[in-house]
Protein backbone atom coordinates (compact mmCIF):
# COMPACT_ATOMS: atom_id res chain seq x y z
CA UNK A 1 0.00 0.00 0.00
CA UNK A 2 2.77 2.45 0.91
CA UNK A 3 4.65 1.62 -2.31
CA UNK A 4 1.53 2.41 -4.37
CA UNK A 5 0.95 5.60 -2.39
CA UNK A 6 4.46 6.89 -3.01
CA UNK A 7 4.18 5.98 -6.69
CA UNK A 8 1.14 8.27 -6.87
CA UNK A 9 3.11 11.01 -5.10
CA UNK A 10 6.00 10.63 -7.54
CA UNK A 11 3.54 11.00 -10.44
CA UNK A 12 2.12 14.19 -8.81
CA UNK A 13 -1.39 12.78 -9.18
CA UNK A 14 -3.49 14.45 -6.43
CA UNK A 15 -6.65 12.45 -7.09
CA UNK A 16 -4.71 9.22 -6.96
CA UNK A 17 -2.68 9.86 -3.80
CA UNK A 18 -5.66 11.71 -2.29
CA UNK A 19 -7.73 8.53 -2.62
CA UNK A 20 -5.76 7.14 0.32
CA UNK A 21 -6.93 9.95 2.63
CA UNK A 22 -9.98 9.90 4.88
CA UNK A 23 -12.16 13.02 4.57
CA UNK A 24 -11.19 14.19 8.07
CA UNK A 25 -7.53 13.17 7.89
CA UNK A 26 -4.93 15.24 9.77
CA UNK A 27 -1.36 15.86 8.61
CA UNK A 28 1.52 17.25 10.69
CA UNK A 29 5.08 18.11 9.62
CA UNK A 30 7.46 18.09 12.60
CA UNK A 31 5.98 20.50 15.17
CA UNK A 32 4.10 22.63 12.62
CA UNK A 33 0.34 23.15 13.11
CA UNK A 34 -1.70 20.29 11.73
CA UNK A 35 -3.51 20.47 8.41
CA UNK A 36 -6.99 18.99 8.63
CA UNK A 37 -9.19 17.65 5.83
CA UNK A 38 -8.59 15.67 2.65
CA UNK A 39 -8.87 18.62 0.25
CA UNK A 40 -6.52 20.86 2.23
CA UNK A 41 -3.90 18.12 2.52
CA UNK A 42 -4.11 17.38 -1.21
CA UNK A 43 -3.66 21.10 -1.90
CA UNK A 44 -0.65 21.34 0.43
CA UNK A 45 1.08 18.34 -1.13
CA UNK A 46 0.26 19.50 -4.68
CA UNK A 47 1.76 22.92 -4.00
CA UNK A 48 4.94 21.24 -2.79
CA UNK A 49 5.10 18.76 -5.68
CA UNK A 50 4.62 21.55 -8.24
CA UNK A 51 8.07 22.79 -7.22
CA UNK A 52 9.73 19.44 -7.92
CA UNK A 53 10.87 18.21 -11.35
CA UNK A 54 11.17 14.63 -10.16
CA UNK A 55 11.27 12.73 -6.92
CA UNK A 56 11.80 9.21 -5.75
CA UNK A 57 11.30 7.51 -2.41
CA UNK A 58 12.85 4.33 -1.06
CA UNK A 59 11.30 2.72 2.00
CA UNK A 60 14.26 2.02 4.27
CA UNK A 61 12.40 0.39 7.13
CA UNK A 62 8.74 -0.21 7.97
CA UNK A 63 6.80 -1.94 10.70
CA UNK A 64 3.18 -2.11 11.87
CA UNK A 65 1.85 -1.92 15.39
CA UNK A 66 -1.63 -2.49 16.79
CA UNK A 67 -4.69 -0.45 15.78
CA UNK A 68 -3.50 0.16 12.21
CA UNK A 69 -0.51 2.32 13.14
CA UNK A 70 2.40 2.03 10.67
CA UNK A 71 5.89 3.42 11.24
CA UNK A 72 8.40 3.71 8.41
CA UNK A 73 11.57 5.47 7.35
CA UNK A 74 12.18 6.68 3.81
CA UNK A 75 14.94 8.26 1.77
CA UNK A 76 13.78 10.73 -0.84
CA UNK A 77 15.68 12.25 -3.74
CA UNK A 78 14.05 15.48 -4.97
CA UNK A 79 15.19 17.39 -8.05
CA UNK A 80 13.98 21.01 -8.03
CA UNK A 81 13.39 23.24 -11.05
CA UNK A 82 16.54 25.22 -10.29
CA UNK A 83 18.65 22.04 -10.49
CA UNK A 84 19.13 21.60 -6.74
CA UNK A 85 18.99 17.97 -5.64
CA UNK A 86 17.80 17.26 -2.11
CA UNK A 87 18.45 14.03 -0.23
CA UNK A 88 15.59 13.90 2.25
CA UNK A 89 15.53 11.38 5.08
CA UNK A 90 12.17 11.21 6.81
CA UNK A 91 10.37 9.17 9.44
CA UNK A 92 6.58 8.82 9.29
CA UNK A 93 3.76 7.52 11.43
CA UNK A 94 0.47 6.76 9.68
CA UNK A 95 -2.79 5.59 11.22
CA UNK A 96 -4.85 3.53 8.76
CA UNK A 97 -8.54 2.78 9.30
CA UNK A 98 -10.61 0.84 6.72
CA UNK A 99 -7.90 1.30 4.11
CA UNK A 100 -7.66 5.09 4.50
CA UNK A 101 -5.13 7.32 6.22
CA UNK A 102 -6.74 9.10 9.16
CA UNK A 103 -3.56 10.69 10.53
CA UNK A 104 -0.03 11.15 9.19
CA UNK A 105 2.91 12.64 11.05
CA UNK A 106 6.13 13.32 9.15
CA UNK A 107 9.45 14.13 10.78
CA UNK A 108 12.04 15.60 8.40
CA UNK A 109 14.90 18.12 8.33
CA UNK A 110 12.32 20.84 7.80
CA UNK A 111 14.53 23.94 7.86
CA UNK A 112 16.90 22.72 5.14
CA UNK A 113 14.11 21.43 2.91
CA UNK A 114 11.90 24.48 3.39
CA UNK A 115 14.73 26.90 2.58
CA UNK A 116 15.61 25.06 -0.64
CA UNK A 117 11.95 24.89 -1.70
CA UNK A 118 11.43 28.56 -0.88
CA UNK A 119 14.42 29.62 -3.00
CA UNK A 120 13.14 27.52 -5.89
CA UNK A 121 9.61 28.89 -5.46
CA UNK A 122 10.82 32.48 -5.70
CA UNK A 123 12.76 31.74 -8.88
CA UNK A 124 10.04 29.66 -10.53
CA UNK A 125 7.30 32.14 -9.59
CA UNK A 126 9.20 34.96 -11.32
CA UNK A 127 9.98 32.78 -14.34
CA UNK A 128 6.45 31.47 -14.84
CA UNK A 129 4.84 34.88 -14.43
CA UNK A 130 7.34 36.39 -16.86
CA UNK A 131 6.37 33.65 -19.27
CA UNK A 132 2.75 34.81 -19.13
CA UNK A 133 1.10 32.18 -16.93
CA UNK A 134 -1.06 34.10 -14.46
CA UNK A 135 -2.56 30.79 -13.34
CA UNK A 136 0.74 29.85 -11.70
CA UNK A 137 0.38 32.49 -8.99
CA UNK A 138 -0.05 30.79 -5.62
CA UNK A 139 0.66 32.92 -2.57
CA UNK A 140 2.34 31.67 0.58
CA UNK A 141 0.49 32.62 3.78
CA UNK A 142 2.31 32.70 7.13
CA UNK A 143 0.09 33.31 10.16
CA UNK A 144 1.32 34.23 13.64
CA UNK A 145 -0.31 33.90 17.04
CA UNK A 146 0.48 33.16 20.68
CA UNK A 147 1.02 29.91 22.52
CA UNK A 148 -0.36 28.88 25.92
CA UNK A 149 2.37 30.92 27.61
CA UNK A 150 1.49 34.07 25.68
CA UNK A 151 4.63 33.94 23.54
CA UNK A 152 4.50 34.79 19.84
CA UNK A 153 4.67 31.79 17.52
CA UNK A 154 4.08 30.82 13.89
CA UNK A 155 0.71 29.07 13.68
CA UNK A 156 0.80 28.10 10.01
CA UNK A 157 2.93 28.38 6.89
CA UNK A 158 1.40 27.04 3.70
CA UNK A 159 0.22 28.08 0.23
CA UNK A 160 -3.27 29.51 0.24
CA UNK A 161 -5.93 27.05 -0.86
CA UNK A 162 -8.55 29.78 -1.41
CA UNK A 163 -7.92 30.64 -5.07
CA UNK A 164 -10.12 31.75 -7.94
CA UNK A 165 -8.58 30.99 -11.34
CA UNK A 166 -10.28 32.61 -14.33
CA UNK A 167 -9.43 33.14 -17.98
CA UNK A 168 -8.07 36.63 -17.38
CA UNK A 169 -6.92 36.63 -13.79
CA UNK A 170 -6.02 34.53 -10.76
CA UNK A 171 -7.04 35.74 -7.31
CA UNK A 172 -5.39 34.42 -4.13
CA UNK A 173 -7.66 35.28 -1.21
CA UNK A 174 -5.40 35.46 1.84
CA UNK A 175 -7.27 36.95 4.79
CA UNK A 176 -10.68 38.27 5.81
CA UNK A 177 -11.94 39.93 8.97
CA UNK A 178 -15.61 39.92 9.90
CA UNK A 179 -15.58 43.15 11.89
CA UNK A 180 -13.52 46.17 12.90
CA UNK A 181 -11.95 46.28 15.45
CA UNK A 182 -10.96 42.66 14.91
CA UNK A 183 -10.04 40.39 17.83
CA UNK A 184 -6.37 39.53 17.37
CA UNK A 185 -7.16 35.83 17.83
CA UNK A 186 -10.02 35.81 15.30
CA UNK A 187 -9.74 33.06 12.66
CA UNK A 188 -9.46 33.76 8.97
CA UNK A 189 -12.77 34.89 7.52
CA UNK A 190 -16.12 33.14 7.62
CA UNK A 191 -14.77 29.64 7.04
CA UNK A 192 -12.94 27.65 4.38
CA UNK A 193 -13.87 30.03 1.54
CA UNK A 194 -13.79 33.80 1.35
CA UNK A 195 -16.74 36.08 0.67
CA UNK A 196 -16.45 38.54 -2.21
CA UNK A 197 -17.01 41.39 -1.49
CA UNK A 198 -15.94 41.28 2.17
CA UNK A 199 -18.59 40.95 4.88
CA UNK A 200 -20.41 44.10 6.11
CA UNK A 201 -18.13 45.92 8.59
CA UNK A 202 -15.29 43.63 7.51
CA UNK A 203 -12.31 43.61 5.19
CA UNK A 204 -10.31 41.30 2.96
CA UNK A 205 -6.81 41.03 1.56
CA UNK A 206 -5.87 39.32 -1.68
CA UNK A 207 -3.14 39.08 -4.31
CA UNK A 208 -4.25 38.92 -7.94
CA UNK A 209 -2.44 38.33 -11.23
CA UNK A 210 -3.99 39.86 -14.37
CA UNK A 211 -3.25 38.23 -17.71
CA UNK A 212 -2.37 40.51 -20.64
CA UNK A 213 -5.56 41.61 -22.43
CA UNK A 214 -4.17 40.04 -25.61
CA UNK A 215 -4.10 36.56 -24.06
CA UNK A 216 -7.85 36.22 -23.55
CA UNK A 217 -11.15 37.51 -24.93
CA UNK A 218 -10.94 40.67 -22.86
CA UNK A 219 -14.24 42.35 -23.78
CA UNK A 220 -16.43 39.23 -23.90
CA UNK A 221 -14.75 37.78 -20.82
CA UNK A 222 -15.46 40.79 -18.64
CA UNK A 223 -19.01 41.05 -20.02
CA UNK A 224 -19.62 37.45 -18.97
CA UNK A 225 -18.16 38.02 -15.49
CA UNK A 226 -20.32 41.11 -14.93
CA UNK A 227 -23.44 39.30 -16.14
CA UNK A 228 -22.74 36.46 -13.71
CA UNK A 229 -22.52 39.07 -10.94
CA UNK A 230 -25.84 40.64 -11.94
CA UNK A 231 -24.21 43.86 -13.19
CA UNK A 232 -25.60 45.59 -16.28
CA UNK A 233 -22.98 47.83 -17.95
CA UNK A 234 -24.04 51.30 -19.03
CA UNK A 235 -23.71 52.34 -22.68
CA UNK A 236 -20.17 53.45 -23.43
CA UNK A 237 -18.63 51.73 -20.41
CA UNK A 238 -15.16 50.26 -20.87
CA UNK A 239 -14.97 46.45 -20.55
CA UNK A 240 -15.05 45.40 -16.92
CA UNK A 241 -16.40 48.70 -15.52
CA UNK A 242 -17.95 48.02 -12.11
CA UNK A 243 -18.62 49.59 -8.71
CA UNK A 244 -18.09 48.05 -5.27
CA UNK A 245 -19.27 49.05 -1.80
CA UNK A 246 -15.68 49.07 -0.58
CA UNK A 247 -12.61 51.22 -0.26
CA UNK A 248 -9.82 49.38 -2.06
CA UNK A 249 -6.14 50.07 -1.36
CA UNK A 250 -4.30 48.53 -4.30
CA UNK A 251 -0.53 48.27 -4.87
CA UNK A 252 1.24 46.93 -7.95
CA UNK A 253 3.81 44.26 -7.05
CA UNK A 254 5.09 43.49 -10.55
CA UNK A 255 4.24 44.38 -14.12
CA UNK A 256 1.91 47.22 -15.05
CA UNK A 257 -1.82 47.81 -15.45
CA UNK A 258 -4.11 50.67 -16.51
CA UNK A 259 -6.78 51.81 -14.05
CA UNK A 260 -9.83 53.22 -15.85
CA UNK A 261 -12.51 55.53 -14.39
CA UNK A 262 -15.31 57.47 -16.11
CA UNK A 263 -13.15 60.49 -16.84
CA UNK A 264 -9.76 59.04 -17.66
CA UNK A 265 -7.13 56.41 -16.98
CA UNK A 266 -3.76 56.04 -15.25
CA UNK A 267 -0.89 53.62 -15.82
CA UNK A 268 0.22 51.94 -12.59
CA UNK A 269 3.61 50.25 -12.39
CA UNK A 270 5.48 48.25 -9.73
CA UNK A 271 5.52 50.22 -6.47
CA UNK A 272 2.51 52.39 -7.33
CA UNK A 273 -0.58 52.46 -5.08
CA UNK A 274 -4.12 53.66 -5.71
CA UNK A 275 -7.06 54.15 -3.33
CA UNK A 276 -10.37 53.36 -5.04
CA UNK A 277 -13.16 54.88 -2.95
CA UNK A 278 -16.23 53.03 -4.15
CA UNK A 279 -16.13 54.51 -7.67
CA UNK A 280 -16.78 52.87 -11.01
CA UNK A 281 -13.54 51.47 -12.37
CA UNK A 282 -11.94 48.79 -14.55
CA UNK A 283 -8.53 47.21 -15.10
CA UNK A 284 -6.68 46.75 -18.40
CA UNK A 285 -3.33 45.00 -18.81
CA UNK A 286 -2.04 46.19 -22.19
CA UNK A 287 1.45 44.78 -21.73
CA UNK A 288 2.74 41.36 -22.76
CA UNK A 289 3.38 40.21 -19.17
CA UNK A 290 1.11 39.38 -16.21
CA UNK A 291 0.56 42.13 -13.65
CA UNK A 292 0.44 41.19 -9.96
CA UNK A 293 -1.38 43.44 -7.50
CA UNK A 294 -2.13 43.27 -3.78
CA UNK A 295 -5.36 44.75 -2.46
CA UNK A 296 -7.06 45.49 0.85
CA UNK A 297 -10.86 45.70 0.47
CA UNK A 298 -12.62 47.54 3.32
CA UNK A 299 -16.41 47.46 3.62
CA UNK A 300 -17.74 51.03 3.21
CA UNK A 301 -20.94 53.10 3.30
CA UNK A 302 -22.12 55.98 1.09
Amino acid sequence: MLTEYYAAMEANDPERFGSYYADDMTLTFNSDPEIRGRERIMSAFSAMLDRVVSLGHDLVNAWEEDDGVVFFESMGRWTLHNGVILEVKAASRITIVDGRFTDQRIFVDNARVDEALLQELRASRAATLDAGSHRSLRSRLIVTGVDDDGRSVFLSDEPTSDRLVGDGYTRNQLWQGLEVPTPVTAPNGPGDASVIPPPPNGYGYDITAFAPDSEWDYEAGYARLLAQSGVTPEPGDAPGMHTTETIDIVSVISGEVHLLVDEGEKLLQAGDTTVIRGVKHAWSNRSDQPCVISAVHISAVR
